[in-house]
């Protein structure tokens, strides 16, 4: 595993509300002149097979984190809809996972429950970083940082509210299953 000090101190600093960042794209063409072949793999494919790889235990732990956090997502939904909820208990709860979760059940749209998720994801990397600094380790981390970043930009208020008042209007009006651009 090499030290990538070039590659890391020229990546701009990235912060949850970051509002311009650099795409995938810009963060694998960097990854690709700087990284040896292995470890370009390894951050290309954030893959858990190969335990060889120091981050494959990081890896581990990010994807663990976010499994328990919708296990722990799904079992409030099931509650709150009186359906059994047993069925979500078979996850590996991590802390912090049932907090998140809590707080975004309770919060007041869906928007603020997806920004606090992602919040809660960003909270985590910042755990899973601590002692990488100029590794792979640290790209790693930068890669999911970036992929949070690129899903908040997607969260759009305008598209939101028109996409919602287009299902809420074929609700009401019984066409279920139809596309707007299919009614009769």
């Amino acid at each position: 595993m090499g030290q990538y000090y070039y590659a890391v101190s020229s990546l701009p600093h990235l912060s949850f509300d970051s509002e311009t960042f650099p795409s995938d794209e810009q963060f694998v063409a960097l990854c690709r002149e700087n990284l040896s072949k292995a470890d370009l793999r390894a951050v290309l494919q954030l893959d858990l097979t190969d335990e060889k790889l120091p981050e494959a235990a990081l890896v581990k732990k990010w994807f663990g984190w976010n499994s328990s956090l919708q296990a722990d997502l799904a079992f409030l939904r099931a509650q709150g809809r009186g359906k059994n909820a047993d069925e979500y208990q078979n996850v590996d709860r991590i802390a912090g996972t049932e907090e998140v979760a809590r707080e975004a059940f309770a919060a007041s749209s869906p928007l603020a429950a997806e920004q606090v998720i992602e919040r809660g994801r960003w909270s985590f990397l910042d755990e899973l970083e601590v002692g990488h600094y100029f590794d792979l380790g640290k790209l790693v981390v930068y890669r999911l940082r970036i992929s949070i970043l690129e899903r908040k930009a997607t969260f759009q208020t305008d598209t939101g509210r028109t996409n919602f008042r287009r299902i809420y209007d074929a609700v009401t009006e019984g066409q279920i299953g139809i596309q707007p651009e299919q009614k009769i």
